[in-house]
């Protein structure tokens, strides 16, 4: 008897075992998975299909905009989410560990240049299934009443009034205009720029000064004139702002390097 009990036991179990591995899952589980959520506002459900199940999103950030993050719990009995930047620990959570109608909700400001950061939704304590929905977005008006795509406060902060800039105004400068030194995070005297480099044709390091949690594209060209080729993409932190790159594939002697930020 015990035998073929243990016999009906190995033969359920090989039944359900591939059935539980190829489990469907809604949302990635990591950033280079997450789904994207975008526009400015944005309302998605999501389902925890096994406890250890996590749930990521991106959504597109600009530089001191504020944007509310509210979620709720449906059939799941708890939840934590996280504001997660591209590199780097999270910098906020909020909990919602009451099974009931009423959200989480939490106000963040972006401290970076503008990009995509990632919403990170788990089961609290990991022992629980369910599903719940997590809204996120932003109301224009509080963060640009002028509408020209530049936060109030970089503007009061940086000209004193917020409508002496836009896309098509250089008042800061020349090579870049004043909104893309907004996104960019270059502030009123900052350029983006390679500051050192060395190294021999197949080893050549070149290094920048980066914006908190910017991403930037590396890219090369035989000539000045292009076409220029992408090497690859370097992200900073909060803290450690230099950045360095490697062409370990330089073979040529004249080569060109420039960096681009790209949000």
């Amino acid at each position: 008897m015990i035998r073929r009990l243990a016999i009906l036991l190995a033969v359920a179990f090989s039944v359900l075992s591939p059935a539980f591995a190829q489990l469907s899952d809604d949302h990635g589980n990591d950033p280079s998975r997450a789904t994207a959520l975008n526009g400015i506002s944005n309302l998605v459900s999501g389902v925890f299909e096994q406890r250890a199940d996590r749930d990521v999103f991106s959504f597109p950030v600009l530089p001191q905009w504020s944007y509310i993050i509210r979620i709720a719990t449906s059939t799941v009995w708890d939840l934590r989410v996280e504001v997660v930047p591209p590199l780097g620990t999270p910098r906020m959570a909020t909990t919602n560990t009451v099974h009931a109608s009423a959200p989480a909700q939490m106000t963040w400001t972006n401290p970076g240049t503008a990009g995509r950061w990632f919403l990170r939704v788990t089961p609290m304590f990991q022992f629980t299934t369910g599903s719940y929905q997590v809204a996120v977005w932003t109301v224009p008006a509080t963060n640009d009443a002028d509408g020209d795509g530049i936060a109030d406060a970089w503007e009061l902060a940086t000209f004193g009034a917020i409508t002496n800039a836009d896309a098509s105004s250089f008042r800061l400068g020349p090579d870049y205009s004043d909104r893309d030194r907004y996104l960019a995070g270059l502030g009123e005297t900052g350029t983006l720029a390679i500051e050192a480099w060395s190294g021999v044709a197949g080893q050549e390091v070149f290094q920048w000064t980066a914006a908190p949690h910017a991403r930037y594209a590396v890219e090369a060209a035989s000539q000045l004139a292009g076409p220029w080729s992408m090497l690859g993409e370097q992200t900073a932190g909060a803290v450690d702002l230099s950045l360095a790159f490697t062409n370990a594939a330089a073979t040529t002697t004249a080569q060109y390097y420039r960096i681009r930020f790209a949000p």
